[in-house]
């Protein structure tokens, strides 16, 4: 989704190398994350979950035929 939106795309990496980046670090480490947040990630978090939720697969198999009432 962020490669359909470059502006949120920028936006965030800046939030990432400005606010949560340690300098010695390549990565920011989970604990710096829940620390010190970072309100324009979660906020690109939350909305991709929005937009897209995780589901879970949920097959349903008809186990015998039937006919519903008005189909007659």
């Amino acid at each position: 989704m962020l490669g359909e939106n470059p502006d949120a795309d920028h936006k965030l990496y800046q939030e990432i190398h400005e606010e949560l980046m340690p300098t010695d670090e390549a990565y920011p480490s989970f604990d710096l994350l829940v620390k010190k947040g970072g309100k324009y990630l979660d906020a690109v978090v939350n909305e991709v979950l929005r937009l897209q939720p995780p589901v879970p697969i949920d097959n349903k198999v008809c186990l015998e035929s039937c006919v519903l009432p008005g189909t007659l």
